[in-house]
């Protein structure tokens, strides 16, 4: 993964840590290079409650981590989580919109029709087999039923019910092609978030030095100009005069009322447009 087992180790101490305290964390060193992780992990926790729904969690490392989907297994109760679950809930997504798709065309070609009846005729691919059948396992897992997947608000009004009779909304043809290309990607960024939850979501907000220190784990703050000159060469560079330097220096100052100018800018104009 291009990362050792420590940063691992700390990745997965802070997602497990949602669930309850975590008393032990470890990532195995590979046998060959013991600076890579070789696939394998082991989580303990305080409490059996704790690991008991931490094995059911679903975990998708990120894109610096290669989106690696993570199968977890509990060692006592033996229970599992769906490593397929990501995999599943994609094909679900690419189904929504094709069953979408062939609504539009039914109610655009034989007219209005009861809720109870709007699945006839409308058919979906199976994850496993990839044969046909009749629509709805996709609708449940993703919306739960079919009222709330044809009012959806990503599908920006493309069906309307009535008295429990589905009609079309006021979309022409090219309109509803940008709406379903809308609610694919509405839903894949659902998914995303759905798999790949914040470690710090709903816990207390971090002191600011301790904020800044974990930030910068991810993102370095640039040093200033006239530190990065230094590691210039000297032969091409003047680094060391001072009237470089200070031509430096007043850039930076004038850099910087510049952003205070523009931000008290900014906030003359929003308190100009709450009055």
């Amino acid at each position: 993964m291009g990362r050792t087992p420590e940063y691992l180790q700390e990745r997965l101490r802070r997602f497990f840590s949602k669930f309850g305290s975590v008393s032990f964390c470890r990532c195995m060193p590979h046998e060959l290079d013991p600076y890579q992780c070789n696939g394998t992990g082991y989580v303990t926790f305080r409490s059996k409650e704790a690991s008991v729904a931490a094995a059911t969690a679903n975990l998708v490392l990120p894109y610096s981590l290669h989106s690696k989907v993570i199968a977890i297994r509990h060692l006592d109760t033996d229970k599992t989580n769906d490593p397929h679950y990501v995999y599943k809930h994609r094909h679900y997504i690419s189904q929504v919109v094709d069953v979408a798709k062939q609504v539009y065309n039914k109610l655009t070609k034989y007219g209005p029709c009861p809720l109870y009846q709007v699945a006839n005729s409308i058919y979906e691919r199976n994850f496993y087999s990839g044969k046909w059948h009749k629509a709805g396992l996709s609708i449940l897992m993703r919306f739960g039923r079919w009222d709330a997947f044809l009012k959806h608000p990503s599908l920006n009004g493309m069906f309307e019910i009535k008295d429990d009779i589905v009609t079309l909304g006021l979309q022409s043809d090219e309109t509803s092609i940008k709406t379903l290309k809308k609610l694919y990607i509405q839903q894949s960024i659902e998914l995303d978030a759905e798999v790949s939850v914040h470690w710090r979501e709903g816990r207390v907000a971090l002191p600011p030095q301790v904020q800044k220190e974990t930030n910068e784990l991810y993102h370095l703050t640039p040093i200033p100009e006239h530190l990065q000159l230094l590691s210039k060469s000297h032969t091409m560079y003047r680094i060391h005069d001072e009237r470089h330097m200070l031509k430096i220096q007043l850039k930076q100052e004038r850099n910087e009322a510049r952003r205070l100018a523009r931000e008290a800018k900014k906030n003359n104009a929003a308190v100009q447009s709450k009055t």
